[in-house]
């Protein structure tokens, strides 16, 4: 009997320790699905975000910014967002510099250090925007935008009045990217030059005291102008904003062109605004080479 019962303990002890044991892997395995669940969840948060950058639904993906920095204050992408919509271009670049130099492999490097070239070639530092883009073609050569660094280039050519180098730079364009968003614009570029259509007409123009520019539209303050003006510079070189007054307020009209015909600029319009917006006008316009 005393041996029985020592069996019978010891076997309760076993039972004991296999159902803590059970438990013990219960708890584990708990953890591990809300860990999943979580990471899960981020993941989702994150890809939404992606999901409106890449269908350009702009406004919604800033509403979502503020959700996003709380969470993920450090992630390369989330830093890529703020800088678009970031007001101070200096800041931008910053964080465009910081996705490139510490995230070299994340998911939007090649798109953040395009950025950073393009502030350049904006403010005219034409070598400093030269040398960015070559780093890009090295580093990431199979970027999905080639296109628009290869455009931007050729961008490069024609602000330096290089228009052989411009002409060549096109052709290649349009044979290595006949299918990017940016061929009708270099098409148009090249025609333009074929025609002689270059620095001296719109000399001509301003001598005659005006030329023609297509409006899209008029804003009220001007932060949201110069927001507007940044990511249409990617696309066309002359892009304006004009102050006007209408009663005690001030507006900030937003023009993209400059030509010495309203004919051109109404091609311009019908070719490459049509398509986006329903409403613009030709507008005739006084002004100065420096504009």
């Amino acid at each position: 009997m005393i041996i029985s019962g020592t069996v019978h303990n010891a076997n309760h002890g076993i039972l004991l320790n296999e159902v803590n044991v059970i438990y013990e892997i219960q708890k584990i395995f708990l953890c591990v699905c809300i860990l999943f669940a979580m990471v899960d969840a981020e993941e989702h948060q994150l890809a939404q975000a992606e999901n409106l950058y890449y269908s350009d639904q702009m406004s919604e993906l800033q509403s979502t910014l503020p959700a996003l920095l709380e969470s993920f204050p450090n992630h390369s992408s989330v830093m890529f967002y703020q800088a678009l919509f970031e007001n101070d271009a200096e800041k931008a670049l910053s964080l465009y510099n910081t996705i490139h130099n510490q995230h070299p492999h994340s998911k939007f490097a090649d798109d953040a250090l395009f950025r950073v070239g393009q502030f350049y070639h904006t403010k005219g530092q034409l070598d400093k925007a030269d040398s960015v883009y070559n780093e890009l073609l090295s580093v990431y050569p199979k970027s999905d935008i080639l296109d628009e660094v290869a455009y931007a280039q050729c961008q490069g050519l024609l602000d330096r009045e290089k228009y052989d180098s411009a002409k060549t730079h096109l052709r290649h364009f349009l044979q290595f990217f006949p299918r990017s968003e940016l061929t009708d614009a270099a098409v148009w570029d090249l025609e333009n030059l074929q025609q002689d259509i270059d620095k001296e007409t719109l000399r001509e123009a301003v001598e005659q005291k005006h030329v023609y520019s297509v409006q899209i539209g008029v804003l009220r303050h001007l932060n949201n102008a110069k927001r507007v003006q940044r990511e249409l510079g990617e696309k066309f070189n002359d892009v304006h904003i004009r102050e006007q007054q209408l009663g005690n307020d001030k507006l900030y009209a937003l023009s993209i062109g400059q030509f010495d015909k309203r004919e051109k600029a109404e091609q311009f319009a019908i070719r490459f605004i049509a398509p986006h917006l329903d409403e613009y006008k030709i507008i005739k316009k006084k002004v100065s080479l420096n504009e």
